[in-house]
């Protein structure tokens, strides 16, 4: 998130219409209509407004916080996330998960365990989540490479980022 949109986190798109919206991602666009028709780019909007974050829109219809920061998502997501009295755990790997009666069990690589109700598991193109998810017996789709940013320390292409162009 630190880096999306060249460090100004491109939040969502100015596309209302969730039939037009799921155009765009052609890997998921049947599954996507439902969720877009509850949790589309409006709603996206008036979550981060209600919070104090106001956006703008790019002629290309990206949307970006008006601050240009990504920081300004960062910290509103992590506000979000105390006042909610959500956990989060930094720098630690998944090894294990087991469903239980009314809980998950997340094993983590220092050997702790740890009870929840709920788990999402966004893995990237991480094959050992995969694996662990598959052991499960949870269907899972292959992972395959989708946006990503590069780490360049040429001083005159960081002055690129951000850039967008047309097709």
């Amino acid at each position: 998130m630190k880096v999306s949109g060249g460090g100004r986190c491109n939040v969502t798109h100015a596309c209302f219409d969730p039939r037009t919206l799921c155009t765009f991602y052609p890997r998921g666009q049947k599954e996507l209509l439902g969720p877009f028709h509850k949790f589309g780019p409006r709603q996206t909007i008036e979550w981060f407004e209600d919070r104090g974050v106001e956006l703008k829109t790019e002629a290309d219809g990206r949307m970006f916080p008006v601050s240009d920061s990504s920081q300004t998502i960062i910290d509103t997501l992590l506000r979000e996330a105390d006042r909610n009295h959500v956990l989060l755990k930094k720098n630690l790997a998944l090894t294990g998960l087991e469903q239980n009666d009314n809980f998950w069990m997340l094993k983590l690589n220092n050997g702790t365990a740890l009870p929840v109700n709920a788990v999402f598991i966004g893995c990237g193109s991480s094959n050992q989540i995969c694996e662990v998810l598959v052991r499960l017996g949870i269907k899972t789709e292959q992972p395959f490479p989708s946006l990503f940013t590069f780490l360049i320390n040429d001083k005159a292409l960081q002055t690129l980022s951000g850039l967008s162009i047309d097709k």
